[in-house]
């Protein structure tokens, strides 16, 4: 299981951070 952290962590790191930024744009409108 924390292998599978630990492989997942980085892409889950971005998609988390792209959902943070279409929110914030998302928002403006």
């Amino acid at each position: 299981m924390a292998e599978v952290m630990a492989a997942s962590r980085i892409p889950f790191r971005y998609f988390t951070a792209r959902l943070k930024q279409i929110l914030k744009e998302s928002s403006k409108l």
